[in-house]
């Protein structure tokens, strides 16, 4: 039997200052998509009885567009379709 020999792993230093610049450009992001929301929601785009909600999908970070019902909160569409979100937890989970 072969025993070889394990090298330790070392943890690479974090560069503070790229993920402070990264983390000022995601709120700029997100801060301009809110604005693209309620422009897109005051202009009444997806209707006067809807509104566009946009989020992320917790289990795999992927942006959510859906046009909801004021009153019933029901969703009329959502992109992507809850089918491939499905698809892809799934291969999330195979992955791991």
């Amino acid at each position: 039997m072969e025993i070889s020999s394990v090298s330790p792993t070392v943890a690479k230093p974090v560069d503070t200052a790229a993920l402070t610049v990264r983390s000022a450009e995601s709120r700029a992001q997100t801060r301009e998509l809110i604005q693209a929301v309620r422009q897109a929601n005051e202009s009444q785009i997806a209707g006067q009885n809807s509104e566009l909600v946009v989020s992320v999908d917790r289990r795999t970070g992927r942006l959510l567009v859906r046009i909801v019902d004021k009153e019933s909160r029901e969703v009329i569409q959502q992109i992507p379709a809850e089918h491939v979100l499905r698809m892809v937890r799934e291969w999330n989970e195979r992955r791991y």
